[in-house]
């Protein structure tokens, strides 16, 4: 849908697990700040997010020490393992293959694997259920069963449009709260 960079898109959305937009934020730009590397740009200066190689070589002491948490860990085995085999093209894999090699990465799970097909490939067919869409699902559409289950009958009515379908109705959702 954005087309983010796949790898920041993992990060951001392991972080995200548990937690607020702030809060996100904070850590996200913490990484940065610590591990990424400097630009200049206009006369200001900004850090980018740390490639794998070099949050894997930060460890996951260092990473705890930001206020990552749990998350520490995920994300330091995760960015190991990116670093030593690299990304594949999940453009080029069928959904299926994308979200399950996603489900790989320690830290993520369906819903997060999702999102960064969603924000980041061309799998329009990726819908993340959580708790607002989940309750959209139930309350709009009259879905009921489990997340994996609402989100797979969600696939089918709104097939390749499944992910706008998702970002509208969670705006929807999220502004009439």
């Amino acid at each position: 849908m954005l087309k983010q960079p796949v790898w920041e898109t993992i990060c951001a959305f392991i972080l995200s697990a548990n937690n607020h937009q702030k809060r996100i934020e904070s850590l996200y730009a913490n990484l940065s700040l610590n591990f990424g590397e400097r630009v200049e740009w206009d006369g200001r200066v900004y850090h980018a997010f740390p490639a794998p190689e070099r949050l894997a070589s930060a460890g996951e002491g260092d990473l705890r020490g930001l206020g990552l948490g749990y998350r520490a860990p995920y994300i330091s085995e995760t960015s190991r393992r990116i670093a030593t085999e690299g990304l594949p093209d999940f453009d080029a894999m069928e959904y299926s293959k994308a979200l399950k090699h996603l489900t790989g990465y320690k830290g993520v799970g369906e819903k997060v694997a999702d999102c960064v097909l969603l924000f980041s490939t061309k799998h329009g067919r990726a819908f993340p259920v959580g708790v607002w869409i989940e309750r959209a699902m139930r309350e709009l559409f009259g879905m009921e069963g489990s997340r994996h289950m609402i989100k797979r009958e969600a696939q089918d009515f709104f097939e390749e449009a499944a992910g706008v379908a998702q970002q509208f109705i969670f705006h929807g959702m999220r502004r009439h709260v």
